[in-house]
């Protein structure tokens, strides 16, 4: 019975990178809000104008809130 080889590690390996990006963002709950905005937008095309100016008030919080994250993400790594 043979043993399998060994792999090497893809750092290791000719011609190959580590991948990147080696930094990822960091966890955020923007993107989830901004979905939730978008499905208050969409449930109000059968209900109400209400729920429409609740989900475009979220969505634009949400907007901004994703937008000032980036910003300040941009202003640590330097």
């Amino acid at each position: 019975m043979e043993s399998e080889p060994t792999r090497a590690a893809p750092e290791e390996r000719e011609g190959w990178n580590p991948a990147l990006p080696e930094h990822l963002p960091r966890r955020t709950v923007w993107p989830a809000t901004a979905a939730f905005g978008t499905v208050l937008i969409f449930w109000a095309t059968v209900t109400s104008y209400l729920i429409l100016a609740i989900g475009l008030g979220v969505l634009a919080l949400a907007t901004v809130g994703w937008i000032n994250e980036i910003r300040r993400e941009g202003h640590a790594d330097e």
